[in-house]
């Protein structure tokens, strides 16, 4: 099992890797019964090195549509100015 990760910015992918999916406390994607998200320590190292201090003031926070989307995102924000630097996008794959 594993997460798919796209780095959206300005509405194109900017970027995109591949992580493992760790055991996560409440908030996540769900399958057989237990939430899951990405490893953030091989996102930080996936990441461009400019967006990597912006997932770290992220949290990092991943947000779980309520449906039954099998997505998480993590918004990342510019520290001097608070403007959006673009959005990570995480898919499960079950494979």
């Amino acid at each position: 099992m594993h997460f798919d990760i796209k780095l959206h910015r300005h509405g194109v992918i900017y970027d995109q890797f591949t992580v493992k999916a760790r055991k996560a406390g409440l908030v996540g994607i769900y399958h057989d019964g237990a939430p899951y998200l990405p490893d953030d320590s091989q996102v930080l190292r996936g990441l461009p090195y400019r967006f990597r201090r912006a997932f770290d003031r992220a949290g990092p926070s991943w947000w779980a549509d309520m449906g039954l989307s099998d997505v998480v995102r993590c918004d990342l924000w510019r520290k001097a100015d608070n403007a959006p630097m673009g959005s990570i996008l995480a898919r499960l794959v079950l494979a």
